[in-house]
């Protein structure tokens, strides 16, 4: 005889089970009970239906995946591509190249289903800034302190600055949202189509989107792997530029859209540029490492933006946590 609750052989002469304590059933006889039987003859079948059915899916997912990979790439080359014309036109280099990599990415997006994620929707914009304002405020706060800084020496400023700021803020609008496509709307998107399927999943993928944002910002071949220095600038470099991409990556998992994440992302970047190329004329190409003095200048200019952005962190695993989950993103295909 066996237990009607547990399954369990049952002593012979039992009125309780021996492992769970249900009453014995004297009356009942026969083996072991399935545990499916009562509730349906056709369990088996439906338990393998659903088994096919998450294999599907996940099939779908590293394709979903697999394409926003593609996507990236394709936006790499619209960018080298838009380069290269703007060289034998005349144009600029730099802006077109950007706009080239906006189109694409842009494109790739609504391409595979992700056109949603392109609507400007006042609602989500204004919570967007409204989240993003310790971002623009360490932005600004670390420009006015070169700035006077730079006062207080006596630095001369460009005469041409406003015409500059400007092309400033065309570059850091394409940046921005050229950005946001490849690794919010294409990357974190294709992710959370494979990951998405809980709160730890989406967050899983958060994080490896941020990752992978912020070691996209290291001129790898610049770097001289002999040099402890720049190994530990490229490390915080990623850290701090990945705790950007975390914001960014839950805003658009709050908000379900990049407008307002590239919004905050270009309005972040003009503010720096606006100092540095506006102001001083330095040139837009900065390498992420350096050596000697100025390589000290760096390391210590990254550990202060990195604990500066501690509390954009926090907000952001907030912003998770508050997020419905299953959340397959916007690529998802049903």
């Amino acid at each position: 005889m066996y237990c009607k609750e547990c399954g369990a052989r049952l002593v012979d002469g039992a009125h309780y089970c021996q492992d769970c304590g249900a009453p014995v059933d004297t009356t009942a006889v026969g083996g072991p009970p399935v545990p499916w039987a009562e509730a349906s003859d056709e369990r088996p079948d439906a338990e393998a239906e659903g088994s096919l059915a998450t294999t599907k899916r996940a099939r779908r997912g590293s394709v979903t995946c697999s394409l926003a990979l593609l996507g990236i790439l394709l936006s790499v080359v619209g960018e080298v591509f838009f380069s290269v014309l703007a060289m034998f036109t005349g144009s600029d280099v730099y802006l077109f190249g950007l706009l080239g990599s906006s189109v694409v990415a842009g494109a790739s997006v609504c391409a595979l289903g992700g056109a949603s994620l392109l609507d400007v929707r006042k609602s989500s914009m204004g919570w967007a800034l409204r989240a993003g304002w310790w971002v623009l405020a360490v932005s600004v706060g670390v420009t006015v302190f070169d700035l006077v800084g730079s006062v207080a020496n006596g630095v001369r400023f460009e005469q041409d600055w406003l015409i500059k700021a400007w092309y400033a803020l065309a570059l850091c609008a394409c940046i921005g949202f050229s950005e946001e496509a490849m690794f919010r709307g294409l990357l974190l998107g294709g992710l959370l189509d494979v990951m998405g399927k809980d709160r730890r999943g989406v967050i899983r993928a958060v994080l490896l989107s941020s990752v992978l944002f912020g070691a996209a910002h290291i001129e790898w071949w610049d770097i001289n792997y002999a040099d402890p220095l720049q190994l530990a600038q490229a490390v915080l470099k990623i850290l701090q530029t990945g705790m950007m991409g975390f914001f960014l990556a839950a805003l658009t998992v709050r908000t379900k859209s990049i407008i307002g994440p590239a919004v905050v992302h270009g309005l972040a970047d003009f503010v720096i540029f606006f100092y540095s190329y506006c102001l001083l004329g330095e040139s837009l190409d900065v390498s992420s490492v350096s050596s000697g003095s100025e390589g000290v200048e760096t390391t210590v200019l990254y550990l202060v933006m990195i604990v500066l952005y501690i509390p954009m962190v926090v907000q952001a695993a907030r912003m998770l946590k508050d997020v419905p989950a299953p959340d397959y993103g916007a690529l998802h295909k049903q």
